[in-house]
């Protein structure tokens, strides 16, 4: 077997496991976070389908910029890749669980390029999201900067 059907196969099974991880019958601390980083693969592969599916409809997304966009505009802003995202990494991640909402807070390294320029940052955030027909839905994400 090639090297490229051998990283093919890899990658499609991590895929899957992690898809499945994210979703099922409760919600759960494990699941809202292996949903979180599907949603950071997804943002950094620029998948916009597949975001959809993972965004609430009522979405409202704040970048550290203070930019705030909606749904259909995150979504934009991803497929266009005018924020070209390379890295996205929580690192002190702390959850909080109220019956269907996740409360996720911490920090997150990022690095990629906005209009050819590279950006490497660190940033505070808060992300609520809501467990919806056995699945994780991203209602609202919040991000400022800090020093590294």
């Amino acid at each position: 077997m090639s090297f490229s059907n051998t990283l093919f196969i890899f990658l499609a099974v991590a895929i899957t496991l992690l898809c499945s991880s994210a979703y099922g019958s409760e919600p759960t601390s494990k699941n809202a976070l292996d949903a979180q980083a599907y949603r950071f693969q997804l943002v950094i592969n620029a998948d916009a389908t597949q975001l959809n599916s993972v965004l609430d409809d009522e979405l409202i997304y704040t970048h550290t910029t203070g930019t705030t966009e909606s749904k259909s505009e995150f979504l934009e802003t991803v497929q266009s890749q005018r924020i070209n995202y390379k890295v996205i990494e929580p690192i002190d991640v702390a959850i909080r669980l109220e019956a269907n909402i996740a409360i996720i807070t911490g920090t997150v390294n990022i690095e990629g390029e906005v209009e050819n320029s590279g950006i490497e940052f660190s940033a505070k955030f808060v992300e609520v999201s809501r467990f919806v027909e056995g699945q994780w839905k991203l209602v609202t994400w919040q991000t400022v900067r800090v020093q590294k």
